[in-house]
């Protein structure tokens, strides 16, 4: 993703794993994630990231087909 990328807070029906594998960001307003970084997502739990000044590529894995809910909606 590209610097400054904002994802605004979401949730997924399904647990996931999130793995910085370059870059980083800002994640949920309160913990920096940077490369080998890893947050555990537990399924329908709201959760958003600033993406950092290098960019990030990272690797989600889910444990199955996903649905997207975003806060407020």
């Amino acid at each position: 993703m590209p610097p400054g990328t904002i994802v605004q807070p979401h949730s997924h029906n399904r647990d996931e794993l999130m793995v910085v594998v370059s870059g980083g960001c800002l994640f949920d307003d309160a913990d920096q994630l940077g490369p080998g970084d890893s947050a555990l997502i537990s399924a329908n739990t709201p959760y958003g990231f600033v993406v950092g000044a290098d960019g990030m590529d990272f690797l989600i894995v889910r444990t199955g087909a996903a649905t997207l809910a975003r806060v407020g909606e």
